[in-house]
């Protein structure tokens, strides 16, 4: 674990509108790092990580829309960042659609006055302005059959994925957290080592619809195959592995999802092969 404590750069300054910070930015890139500079000065409790922080980060290459990942760590800090964003900032909820627009409304709404559902692992809000989007996620893991929240920039890390995203700043701290294995190049994307990898088809039927991230991450210049290889392994410990429990649903469920992982797996491994001399 590295904590590397940083200096604020920012050029922007918190009271003004996300508009006011990105009108005359230049490109994408900027755009992106004056969004990073405003949320670090938000008053919440929570991190900032994703993509942004890849090394080779370049939105105006890629062909994307930048957006900035930030995990919040309870249900106030939640509530004070979408009430920030949409307030003090003046974004948008969605994405810049009309329809993403009316679909984060009614997800407010309903947060508004009922609360957030604590029976959902991972809940995400979106705001848009300007060709940038924040996302405000509130997520929990599950222990012993109970959703736990996430509550701190070293536990959000542990529960993604893969290793090349594994970087987050504590917005409150100010430290930069980086949990990416010392000795794996950082444009290789290997399987998270501090997260537990089981075979059980409910947790590989997660991990396989995931496959287009390898994909997307491959067309960025990382190298995405040990991911790939490992979504092949997780399939076939599964399948060898069998139904692990004795009822009718439990049979139907693998049957239904041994379908699916065996087409998956045919998509992967010709991925897999038409890339491995790459």
């Amino acid at each position: 674990m590295i904590h590397v404590e940083e200096e604020s750069n920012a050029k922007v300054s918190y009271g003004m509108t996300m508009h006011e910070i990105l009108h005359d930015a230049h490109s994408n890139r900027e755009r992106i790092e004056r969004a990073i500079d405003i949320v670090k000065q938000l008053p919440i409790n929570g991190c900032i990580t994703g993509s942004c922080f890849l090394p080779g980060f370049d939105p105006d290459a890629w062909g994307v829309e930048p957006d900035v990942d930030v995990f919040v760590y309870s249900e106030d800090d939640l509530v004070r960042a979408v009430s920030i964003a949409e307030y003090g900032l003046k974004m948008k909820p969605g994405t810049g659609s009309e329809r993403s627009e009316k679909q984060e409304r009614w997800k407010l709404n309903r947060l508004f006055k009922n609360g957030l559902n604590y029976k959902i692992g991972i809940t995400t809000y979106k705001f848009w302005m300007d060709g940038v989007v924040l996302n405000f996620t509130f997520k929990q893991t599950k222990e012993r059959g109970r959703w736990i929240p996430v509550t701190n920039a070293p536990s959000v890390l542990m529960t993604f994925d893969m290793s090349i995203v594994m970087q987050a700043y504590d917005i409150r701290s100010h430290v930069m957290f980086d949990l990416r294995p010392d000795n794996v190049d950082p444009t290789t994307a290997i399987p998270n080592p501090l997260r537990d990898h089981d075979c059980m088809m409910w947790t590989v039927a997660k991990w396989v619809r995931q496959f287009d991230r390898v994909v997307k991450y491959w067309n960025r210049g990382f190298d995405t195959r040990p991911m790939a290889q490992f979504y092949l392994d997780m399939i076939d410990q599964c399948i060898e592995a069998g139904c692990l429990f004795d009822s009718e649903e439990s049979t139907q469920a693998f049957t239904s999802f041994s379908e699916e992982f065996l087409e998956k797996r045919m998509i992967i491994a010709d991925w897999l092969d038409e890339h491995k001399e790459d």
